[in-house]
This record gives C-alpha cells, sequence and structure tokens, in this order.
C-alpha cells in the first residue's frame, strides 16, 4: 500500500504529469523536457527527481546527458486495477441493527 500512497502523490501534481507525457516513448534530456513543458529547469528536475523517487521514471546516461525516460514495469503496477471490493453480507434475522 505505501508504493501506491507514494505513485499516487507523484502524479497528483498537474505538472508532474505534463512531465511524464513529454517524456514519450523515447525518453528525453531535462532541458529538453523542460522546453516541451514551458516549465523551468529547476522545476522540472525537481518534478523528475519526485518522479524518480516514485519508481516511475529512469535516469540513464547518454555521455554526457542524463536521459529520462518512463519505467515500464513501475507504470505496469499503475495501471493494474484493485481487486474488487467485497460486499458485506446482509445481517442475519433478528439482529438489532
Amino acid at each position: 500500500m505505501d508504493r501506491v500512497l507514494t505513485v499516487a502523490r507523484a502524479i497528483s501534481v498537474p505538472s508532474r504529469l505534463g512531465v511524464l507525457r513529454c517524456l514519450g516513448n523515447d525518453g528525453c534530456h531535462l532541458t529538453e523536457a523542460a522546453r516541451r513543458t514551458g516549465l523551468a529547469i529547476s522545476t522540472t528536475a525537481f518534478h523528475l527527481a519526485k518522479l524518480r523517487a516514485a519508481g516511475l521514471v529512469t535516469k540513464t546516461t547518454k555521455g554526457r546527458k542524463a536521459i529520462y525516460s518512463w519505467s515500464r514495469l513501475r507504470w505496469a503496477l499503475v495501471q493494474q486495477r484493485p481487486p474488487a471490493p467485497t460486499m458485506p453480507s446482509a445481517p442475519a434475522e433478528g439482529c438489532a441493527g
């Protein structure tokens, strides 16, 4: 349950969803993500750090640039449906309710 809450907190900010969306299928580097979202580089870096901490984004280094991309395993966990809640059984007849 803690993992679900961590992910929920990470994606509860609309700007972070925008950053996630801009990464696309191939990922991108920090300045490109900032340009695509219209956010400041420092703000984009902050959001990417939160998304990385939640396990939604990975960071790989190519030369001198860090490329951020979606963590497919974690994103698959987010998309899974929780089990349906079970309905409580009706009280037995004669019980005070």
